[in-house]
């Protein structure tokens, strides 16, 4: 049990960048979209969101992209340095 603690706890930042990355190629396509619809009126509320989701989105990916290439995704809890009884507070404590 311990063990798959520590696995998924290792992969919580792993998936979390891949979670930015999603959602920063999801707001790019939503700001392209806005611009490319022929349908919609284009006024200044629509650019600037427009804009701004472009901004967000290729921030998202760009920071998330480099630290998955990067490997700056462990900065997890060490829960293997643990004692048996449970007191994991006073060892990463006494770690700093």
């Amino acid at each position: 049990m311990k063990e798959k603690l520590i696995h998924w706890m290792k992969l919580a930042p792993k998936v979390s960048h891949t979670i930015r990355v999603l959602a920063g190629g999801y707001l790019m396509y939503l700001s392209y979209g806005m611009f490319t619809d022929p349908a919609s009126d284009i006024n200044a509320l629509v650019i600037l969101c427009g804009i701004l989701f472009a901004l967000i989105g290729l921030f998202f990916l760009a920071t998330s992209l480099y630290a998955l290439n990067k490997g700056i995704y462990s900065d997890y809890v060490d829960f293997s340095a643990a004692s048996e009884d449970g007191n994991a507070d006073e060892e990463t404590k006494a770690q700093e």
